[in-house]
Parts: C-alpha cells; sequence; structure tokens
C-alpha cells in the first residue's frame, strides 16, 4: 500500500499560537484537511499509548568494527558475541525491535538481532537511511532525501521482518518512535503525525511550532520529541492545544504551553551537541568522528511535560564524560575514560559506555565512580546499547567534584582541549573556596594550551569565594634571586574588584610600580583600582600615565593608559581633567591616549543638557 502525505506548512511564532491537532477520517489514509482535534480525542489517544505494554528489550549492544568492517551484536546476559558478519553500512545502522537495520550498496539490508541472519532486504530508491525503532516484531523505518522543498521519503513497517506497509512522504522525515501499536513520524521541521501501524493510516497530526521536530522517541507510556529541545505528547499537550484554542493565541497570564517544551542548554557545551542530531542533514557514517561527541539521557517516564530523568543529562566528549544539570552550566560529575567513547545509554542507575578498544564501562548516575566493566572483545566505530547491565565491580573511593574537574583539565590529550577548558569553566561555579587555588593555578600555567589557559583565568576572574588565595598570590612578584614569577594580576585584580576588597589595594599599586607586570594585565588592574575607590591609588595612577604616556608601540599600553585615565576621574572627579588636559594637549601623547583623554574631557550628553538648563539665561541676568 503506498500513501502520499500532503504538502502542509503553516507559520507559527510560539507554541500557543502554533500547535494544532488534527485527527484524520476516512481509508483513504492521510487527507490535506485536518479537523482540529478536540482535547478529549488527543487525551484518548495518549491514554492508549500509556495503557501499552511497557517494552521489552534485549540486553545486547550491537557495533561497527573498524577494518575489517564487521556489524557484530554482543549478548549482555551471556557476555558473549552473538554474532558478527562482514557488512559495509553507509550510514550508522539502527536497531529496531528484534531486527538490526543496515544501509548497504542501495538498500536495507535487515538483519535478526538474534542471530544475524537476512530477514528482508529493501530498495532505497536513493533515499538514505534516517532511522528506526521497534518493538518486538514490529519495526518502523524512515529514508529520505533530507532537505527541505522538493525533499522525498518513505516510511516502512516491518513485521517480523517482512515489509507490511510502504507510505511516500513529499517532505523530508525525520526518527521515529513506535509504541503501542502507533507510529510517531517527524516531517518537515515541525510536524509530528501519529500512525496506526497496522494500516499505516494516520490518525492525529500535531504542529508544532516552538522547535524543530526531528526525532520522536517512545519512553515508557509517552513519546517525547524535539531535536535541539523536548515536547511530550501526553495529557499536557492536550491541555495546552485546548488553552492555546480557546484563547486564540497564548493563554491568558502565565501561559500553561510554556511547560511543554524544554530547551537544554547545549549550545556552550563543547561540540555543541544537540538532544538530537540533525535529522534533516545527512546521518553521519559508522565510522565518524561524530559519534565521539553526544549527548546521552533519558527520559523522565512520570510527570508532566518533557523532563530528563534525574534532570540530568551526560556529555560524551572523546574521553571525556561529564554528567550536567539541563542548563549546561553546572557539573554533578565528570569522568575520564581510557579510550573514546562510541556509545552510551542510560540506564536506572547507571550510564554505559562502550570505547572504541571494545571495553564497556558502567558509571554510576550518582557520582561517576567505575562500578561495572565487560570486555566485548570487538573494536567499535559506532555502537547501540540497550539494558545493558554488567558485572559489578568492587566498590572504590569517590573524589570530589573539584578534583574531577580539576583532573579533566590536566589530561594531556590535545583533542580534549575543548573540554578541559569547558572542566574549567564548570570548576569556576563551584562555591568551594579551594577552588580559587585550582583554577589560579590553570591561569599561571603557560604550559597549557592557550584555549584551556585562557578559561582558567577567565574562571579566576570570576571568582567570589576563596579570595585569601588571589590576596596571597597578588603579594608575589617575579624575581630572578628568589625563583618566582609574576601571578596573573589581571584576572586577580578583576576578583578582588568584584569583591570589594579594598585590602588588596597595596599589592594592586605595587603591581602598577612593577616593570615585570605583563603589559596586557595593566589595563584591568587600573581599572580594579579605580572600582575599589581607594584615593591611595591616585598618585601611583597619576605617575604611571606622565611616565608612559609618550611611549610605543601603543596596543595594550595604551589600553593601560587609558585605563589608568578613567580610574583617575573615578577616584577625582573634575580634579582628574588637570592631568587630562596636558596629555590631550602633548603633541609627545600616542594618538590612542590622547584621543581617549579628550574624550574624557568631554562631558557625556546628559550632562550637559543638565548643565545647559542650570545656566541663566541673558534676560534672568538682566
Amino acid at each position: 500500500m503506498r500513501q502520499a502525505l500532503p504538502h502542509a506548512r503553516r507559520a507559527a511564532a510560539t507554541l500557543a499560537a502554533a500547535l494544532g491537532l488534527a485527527a484524520c477520517g476516512g481509508a483513504g489514509g492521510l487527507s490535506p484537511a485536518f479537523p482540529e482535534a478536540r482535547r478529549a480525542e488527543l487525551e484518548a489517544l495518549t491514554a492508549e499509548l500509556e495503557a501499552a505494554a511497557p517494552r521489552e528489550e534485549g540486553a545486547v549492544v550491537v557495533g561497527v568494527s573498524p577494518a575489517p568492517v564487521r556489524l557484530w551484536a554482543w549478548d549482555a546476559r551471556t557476555g558473549s558475541v552473538r554474532w558478527a558478519v562482514e557488512a559495509a553500512p553507509e550510514v550508522a545502522p539502527r536497531v529496531a525491535g528484534d531486527v538490526v537495520v543496515s544501509q548497504e550498496a542501495g538498500s536495507l539490508v535487515v538483519r535478526r538481532l538474534a542471530d544475524g541472519g537476512v530477514a528482508a532486504r529493501v530498495e532505497t530508491d536513493g533515499l538514505t537511511l534516517r532511522g528506526a525503532d521497534g518493538e518486538g516484531g514490529l519495526s518502523v523505518l524512515t529514508l529520505s532525501t533530507g532537505g527541505g522543498v522538493g525533499a522525498l521519503s518513505r516510511v516502512v513497517l516491518l513485521r517480523n521482518g517482512a515489509v507490511a506497509w510502504s507510505l511516500a512522504v513529499d517532505q523530508a522525515v525525520g526518527e521515529p518512535a513506535l509504541h503501542g501499536g502507533i507510529v510517531a513520524l517527524p516531517w518537515a521541521q515541525q510536524n509530528l503525525s501519529l500512525l496506526d501501524a497496522a494500516t499505516g493510516r494516520e490518525r492525529a497530526r500535531v504542529h508544532f511550532g516552538r522547535g524543530v521536530v526531528g526525532h520522536a522517541r517512545a519512553v515508557g507510556g509517552r513519546i517525547l520529541f524535539g531535536q535541539r529541545g523536548l515536547a511530550a505528547l501526553d495529557a499536557s499537550l492536550a491541555r495546552d492545544a485546548a488553552l492555546a484554542r480557546d484563547a486564540g493565541g497564548p493563554a491568558d497570564g502565565a501561559s500553561a504551553a510554556e511547560t511543554s517544551w524544554l530547551m537544554p542548554g547545549t549550545d556552550a557545551l563543547p561540540g555543541s551537541p544537540a538532544l538530537f542530531r540533525d535529522a534533516y542533514q545527512p546521518p553521519p557514517s559508522a565510522s565518524s568522528a561524530a559519534h565521539h561527541v553526544q549527548l546521552a539521557w533519558a527520559g523522565a517516564r512520570e510527570g508532566r511535560g518533557p523532563r530528563l530523568d534525574g534532570d540530568t543529562m551526560y556529555l560524551v566528549f572523546y574521553r571525556a564524560l561529564f554528567a550536567l544539570e539541563p542548563s549546561g552550566a553546572r557539573a554533578r560529575w565528570v569522568a575520564t575514560l581510557p579510550a573514546d567513547v562510541v556509545g552510551a545509554a542510560v540506564t536506572a542507575d547507571t550510564v554505559v559506555v562502550l570505547d572504541e578498544a571494545g571495553a564497556l564501562h558502567a558509571l554510576s548516575r550518582e557520582d561517576g565512580r567505575t562500578v561495572g566493566h565487560a570486555d566485548v572483545g570487538l573494536g567499535a566505530t559506532w555502537a547501540s546499547l540497550q539494558g545493558v547491565a554488567l558485572p559489578a565491580l568492587a566498590p572504590t573511593e569517590t573524589t570530589s567534584l573539584g578534583d574531577q574537574l580539576l583532573a579533566a583539565t590536566q589530561d594531556t590529550d590535545a583533542r580534549l582541549v575543548p573540554a578541559r577548558a569547558f572542566a574549567a569553566r564548570l570548576l569556576a561555579a563551584s562555591p568551594a573556596p579551594d577552588v580559587t587555588a585550582r583554577v589560579l593555578a590553570l591561569c599561571e600555567d603557560r604550559a597549557l594550551p592557550p584555549a584551556l589557559r585562557a578559561a582558567g583565568c577567565e574562571a579566576l576572574s570570576q571568582r567570589r569565594n576563596g579570595l585569601e588565595h588571589a590576596l596571597t598570590a597578588l603579594g608575589r612578584h617575579a624575581g630572578h634571586l628568589t625563583g618566582t614569577t609574576a601571578p596573573p594580576v589581571g584576572p586577580l585584580a578583576q576578583a578582588v574588584a568584584a569583591a570589594g576588597l579594598r585590602e588588596a589595594v597595596p599589592a594592586l599599586i605595587a603591581h602598577l610600580r612593577d616593570p615585570a607586570t605583563p603589559t596586557a594585565d595593566l589595563a584591568p588592574l587600573a581599572a580594579a583600582l579605580g572600582a575599589l575607590g581607594e584615593p591611595a591609588a591616585v598618585e601611583p595612577l597619576e605617575a604611571f600615565v606622565r611616565l608612559h604616556h609618550a611611549e610605543s608601540p601603543e596596543g595594550p599600553l595604551a589600553d593601560a593608559l587609558t585605563a589608568c585615565m578613567a580610574a583617575l576621574v573615578l577616584l577625582e572627579g573634575p580634579s582628574a581633567h588637570t592631568l587630562l588636559t596636558e596629555i590631550a594637549g602633548s603633541p609627545m601623547t600616542m594618538p590612542a591616549v590622547r584621543a581617549a583623554a579628550a574624550q574624557l574631557l568631554t562631558p557625556p550628553p546628559a550632562a550637559r543638557a543638565e548643565g545647559e538648563a542650570a545656566a541663566p539665561s541673558d534676560d534672568g541676568a538682566r
């Protein structure tokens, strides 16, 4: 049976305005005219999903090994390889219920998960495998050209490895989910169609405007969908749709629709991975480095709206594994694995990862300790894990989060520099006082890669606790006889100034006068002296400006002189104009500094307007 999905594009600015639901009728399948579904209809559908039998997945790892390339399955219950066959997958394969689907030489090869035997071959007709999912003997596959206008796609339902029906789609489709006899099909960026798995008939459609809809995932009795963000097909979605429809737009007051979209903070993560890969771009090959940078997570099976189980997502970056809050701004723990991770899955109590050497590691979701281990015996460039529990290891001592993050920053693997810099930023978010000493050590280490050292210095500048370490460091100067080096004065000055530590002023003045202080640190140092407001800083700031204003080249020194003059304005007010006039009028002053002095002498527009309003008019004088 072949059917055609019509074009359906509706502009939408917000979820409340863009959430439309429709149920189709008639044996003809997908209709271009969908009446809006009532809340009760969608609630009945979600109740049907929730009442369906829980998914039963075998404890298995499926992987692709490097040359010679083989597709294999490893049984976690027996601890042995079920099967391994020569294959040349063009994109990463998919596990879909009782079968494994691999695109090879222009066709989809459907192999039984139990023994690796070929159950069916499906011609691709020039399309590319986009996704697959399954429960037991039912499997749904999607193929597409990808892209936007003019895209062609196909949805295929397999029953016990044989094609039951095929659905032609004149739009790009994403990665589907199958649960309780219902296929959730993402398509055209913002649509989710719910199909009857028995017939392929469309039962309902969700048009979602808050984010890209590229993936669907069955979690418990619910369907989660999205791409960079996450929504849930549950009763809360039905309620939000009804509120939007009844209000003719966003619901009054605090919109209930806002609770139906979870947007984790993934943009600042190294590699910027999303919750799901981009379903509308060409999928990666089984050997792609894309599998080394990914997010692993489990959806909450209960509750209202979309949530991550344990409010935690797990970032894989080559050998590093971070357990993060959904904001991405705080870590729960971090671990470093012996080899690059190629696959990860979240279970009830652990995060299980397979590395490229074929070693499986189970890490506690609570603290990141390794609590299980097994050896598959086959290397891998890609892997899919489901239901894997590993033989337990003897408990090991855990270390503090600060120690874990510091260890992550010190890894010498050059590929991990973005992850090491990320660990430094996470370290700065910890309120523990001893963290200040650790990020100070990173900022001082000139042997580190520039990006990592810069992250340490930025973290140091933002510290507000443990600043006794900053005061101690500011007391140190470079000296050949003492064998000491200058501390990172700039970030230290920013930290003590933000904390209002006036006791740091004498040490800052000493560094201003010290010729060994790096020029790049002088501008933040001068700004800190101005912000702290100690009159004792006036004389050394004036002396510095008079001593260096005619030097060249400009660059960081000009920035430092400008910062000194701005600090003097803060400390002295109009009394600083005498020096500024002298600097602005000297032909020896470097041009950038002369311009900065002239600008500081010019009152801002608001002050000029206030002065003009206060000045007496000619009529008043007479």
